[in-house]
């Protein structure tokens, strides 16, 4: 608690600091309650669209997803769907970084850049 000093001009100070806090205590509040409403409002509008029970976090959802390892839709690096799941993003004996011409020994992975010598790249 904070008690009132012989200052007129520090007691000015704490009592608008005071009666600012309690403003935002008092809009915090009104903010608490809207979001309570919004979320029973649609909760209310929901529970007679569920399908056989299921809420609409329940529900899939229709998103094609793009491949992070391999660039191919409809699955993730991290799902064995992936025809390269265990490998890593980067490698030299990929097709698209090593050729039919290129050999293994012209290219390099060294933490995580890849170096390739400059005579692999003028063929």
């Amino acid at each position: 608690m904070i008690s009132p000093t012989n200052d007129e001009e520090r007691n000015k100070r704490l009592r608008k600091r005071i009666q600012d806090q309690l403003a935002k205590l008092r809009r915090n509040q009104e903010r608490r309650q809207q979001r309570k409403a919004a979320r029973e409002a649609a909760k209310a509008s929901s529970t007679g669209d569920s399908t056989y029970g299921l809420s609409n976090k329940d529900k899939k959802t229709d998103t094609i997803r793009r491949c992070g390892n391999c660039g191919q839709t409809g699955h993730m690096k991290t799902n064995k769907k992936c025809p390269r799941y265990g490998m890593n993003a980067i490698d030299p004996m990929s097709p698209t970084l090593a050729g039919p011409s290129e050999s293994v020994a012209d290219v390099k992975t060294e933490r995580s850049r890849i170096l390739i010598k400059s005579k692999a790249i003028e063929k």
